[in-house]
């Protein structure tokens, strides 16, 4: 699940420049990924 987030992030600041400079570099890190990851299972 946290490769998917990664990719969603990726995909996400391919199309988006001002994401790509900023904010992709913090969703990026390890504890944003893994706490994003853990938000969308529980949603499920």
């Amino acid at each position: 699940m946290a490769l998917k987030v990664a990719k969603d992030y990726w995909q996400k600041a391919k199309f988006d420049d001002n994401y790509a400079n900023g904010q992709f570099k913090m969703d990026m890190k390890r504890e944003n990924l893994y706490r994003e990851t853990d938000r969308r299972i529980k949603q499920k």
